[in-house]
């Protein structure tokens, strides 16, 4: 039925095309594009007397097949209102819906209709199960990103709700503030960069149908397990928010502390992050179905509104060149797990050459004059290196060259995500601490998550009180934490990492609302050794530029300082061991080729790793001009040794030896005249015994040949 309204407009004319609502003076304009639909309704509902308002035909725009456009009256809707799209009488979801009620409360069924504040009229939104909800204007003041280059970020993925949960001293938990207020925690811990997953609108009440029908048919729907009672039977939360049907333009209303004001909470925390050097990138799951226009539109909608600094998501949906492209978002940090050819992306996008000889500046804010511009935008999440690591920490054969080439690994075209636990997986904590997956909660008989962990338990199976097995784990974390962070690219740590948070061997813990899937801060207080251990690697990673180098290594001493710009060793200093039995590595990355405005700014970094069950003595590598390794730290806390030898044998010795324990890894760094000043004495001693020694030398040679020359003398005189 089409209301005879007088507050209502119609339009069929070539305005221009904003999909979704906007506003235009003293009207509302509804904008949405149906293909291959001949007619639409728009039906408008008040909110504050639970029925419908007025249903208004929207008209087909002329020259624009599928475009159906009406405009409405503000002074003439509901005080609150929400609305929806019909197509022959079945109502559907705006796909540009920018906010909504009926979700508050996370993990409940939406209501039919949701309470509103009547403060913030006119701006309301539907969706299916759940109706509009107050859009909040919040405007940004002072705004400004940090854009931080891909080699100086530490990145750190978090679940919104997750995240605080049990965090104490947080006042609104699970939710933007809370997060906020665990600022100065990540400014103390020293990231700078949040990876946040799905934070848009979703359905997390999952029924029986849709959990299982893509599993095999041993699968049956299962009782309530983690929804309340009015979720019904067969219902679970989906917890992670990697839904088949979202919003995307619509932030997590029971994220916010007030679902009201969902977009401004979301707001204040990105630009409290920003105001702290903290950069904020969400994870998108945007579907095969999904119109790649609506993708681009998304990103674009999120940049200029919200301010985030990037996403991670499936650019096979919408290919990375393209958004790397689009003018919107000029400088904004695209994540993905593979771009394709890169050569195609190069042509297509007409980075480089293409657009210099058009005489066309693009992107010169965002890059160097020596970096390409695509590497500024583009970055590969690597999980090629939480693989490989972790086989060669656990001690498996044959990894010594993959893991050399994972941690020396820097793309010309690309940035590079290295992490060794991702949300889909064990965490840290449970890579060393269970052999194999324990989902049974999930109530899908561990049937569910992936069979390859790449893991080991250290003797027993899940929690212990065996303090060497407890003293190994610890070590072992300790062993990937090191290799993560003195990596090239961008060192990336999942949330909790940094303390040892477990989830009881749970690695898929989609549907876990609850202390399995939450972390667990209790945790910090019992493990406060290794957060205060990954506090000094990230400080480590920052203070020394060699690590955070933004060309790619060749192995080469191009600049002819004595030294290549990476080296690989073993137990022999300049000979690496790739034997399919070898389980020891050690890498000297020279800090002379860390190069800041021309200028050598940096140490040496020498990484000593022995994944053996013995301990092996390394050969410290020379590195010349008065520089020598110095150890710095090691995974086992027991060991404190210096790698010093006596004074009196040190001095000419141009290389020292230093025994790493089993199963550690060793940190040295090279320093002027490094070691105590009795060795630098007994070396000068030395030396100037050298010298003396070389004159007497001298003077015997001498000697003998004046002895011979008067000897011929005597011998021609006598002929």
């Amino acid at each position: 039925m089409r209301a005879e309204a007088k507050n209502t407009q119609t339009t069929s004319g070539n305005l221009p095309i904003s999909l979704g609502v906007g506003e235009d003076g003293g009207y509302y304009e509804f904008t949405v594009f149906l293909p291959g639909t001949r007619t639409c309704e728009l039906r408008i509902y008040d909110l504050e007397k639970g029925e419908a308002a007025e249903n208004l035909s929207l008209f087909a725009m002329d020259k624009m097949p599928g475009i159906f456009r009406a405009r409405l009256k503000k002074e003439g809707l509901p005080g609150c209102f929400g609305y929806r799209y019909a197509v022959e009488g079945k109502e559907f979801l705006d796909p540009y819906v920018k906010h909504i009620v009926g979700r508050e409360n996370f993990g409940m069924p939406g209501e039919c209709f949701g309470t509103a504040d009547e403060r913030m009229a006119y701006r309301y939104y539907a969706k299916k199960n759940g109706w509009t909800a107050p859009y909040y204007p919040y405007s940004f003041v002072n705004d400004n990103p940090p854009r931080l280059a891909y080699q100086d970020m530490i990145m750190y993925k978090l679940h919104v709700r997750g995240f605080t949960m049990t965090a104490p001293g947080v006042r609104h938990r699970g939710t933007y503030r809370g997060l906020l207020e665990k600022k100065p925690y990540l400014l103390e811990l020293g990231v700078n960069a949040l990876l946040l997953m799905p934070c848009v609108e979703f359905d997390e009440v999952l029924s029986g149908k849709e959990i299982y029908g893509g599993l095999p048919a041993y699968a049956k729907p299962l009782r309530d397990l983690t929804v309340p009672q009015e979720g019904g039977a067969g219902c679970r939360i989906n917890y992670w928010g990697f839904a088949k049907e979202s919003s995307y333009f619509a932030p997590k209303t029971s994220y916010a502390s007030k679902p009201c004001l969902a977009s401004s909470e979301f707001k204040e925390m990105v630009a409290g992050m920003h105001e702290s050097g903290i950069e904020v990138l969400l994870e998108m799951n945007f579907q095969p179905t999904d119109n790649p226009n609506l993708i681009r539109d998304c990103l674009v909608f999120w940049v200029s509104e919200y301010h985030v600094d990037g996403f991670r998501y499936n650019t096979s949906l919408y290919p990375a060149h393209m958004a790397a492209l689009c003018p919107e978002l000029a400088g904004i940090k695209i994540l993905s797990t593979g771009f394709g050819d890169i050569g195609e992306i190069r042509r297509v996008s007409g980075f480089g050459e293409g657009l210099t000889g058009l005489g066309i500046p693009f992107y010169k804010h965002a890059i160097s004059p020596c970096e390409p511009e695509y590497k500024a935008v583009l970055a590969e999440y690597n999980e090629g290196f939480l693989q490989d690591i972790r086989r060669f920490v656990k001690g498996d054969e044959e990894m010594v060259g993959a893991v050399a080439a994972r941690l020396e690994r820097q793309c010309t075209d690309v940035g590079i995500i290295n992490y060794v636990a991702d949300h889909n997986g064990f965490t840290l904590a449970d890579v060393y601490a269970y052999d194999v997956k324990h989902n049974e909660a999930n109530g899908e008989e561990n049937r569910d998550g992936t069979d390859y962990n790449f893991s080991w338990n250290c003797g027993a199976e899940g929690a212990t009180k065996k303090k060497k097995i407890l003293k190994l784990r610890s070590r072992m974390r300790r062993n990937a934490l090191i290799l993560l962070f003195t990596s090239l690219g961008t060192p990336m740590l999942l949330a909790g990492d940094e303390f040892g948070n477990s989830q009881a061997g749970n690695n898929n813990a989609y549907c876990q609302d609850n202390e399995t899937g939450w972390v667990s801060w209790r945790e910090l207080r019992a493990n406060k050794d290794q957060f205060e251990f990954v506090k000094q690697l990230i400080a480590l990673r920052r203070e020394h530029p060699v690590l955070r180098n933004k060309r790619p290594l060749k192995g080469m001493d191009y600049i002819s300082c004595g030294c290549p710009d990476v080296s690989r060793h073993g137990t022999k200093a300049w000979y690496p061991d790739y034997s399919n039995y070898s389980r020891t590595l050690a890498m000297l990355f020279c800090g002379k080729y860390a190069m800041v405005d021309g200028k050598t700014t940096d140490q040496s970094i020498y990484i000593a790793a022995n994944m053996h069950w013995e301990p092996h003595v390394f050969d410290l590598p020379d590195i010349s001009d008065g520089e020598e390794l110095t150890f710095l730290l090691c995974s086992d806390r027991d060991c404190t040794q210096s790698g010093d030898v006596p004074p009196e044998k040190a001095a000419g010795i141009r290389q020292r030896t230093f025994e790493v324990p089993p199963r550690s890894v060793a940190l040295f760094i090279g320093k002027k005249n490094a070691g105590n000043p009795d060795r630098k004495k007994a070396r000068d001693r030395v030396e100037t015994k050298d010298k003396e020694k070389d004159g007497e030398n001298c003077k015997k040679n001498t000697g003998t040949l004046e002895k011979t020359g008067r000897d011929m003398e005597e011998k021609e005189s006598g002929i």
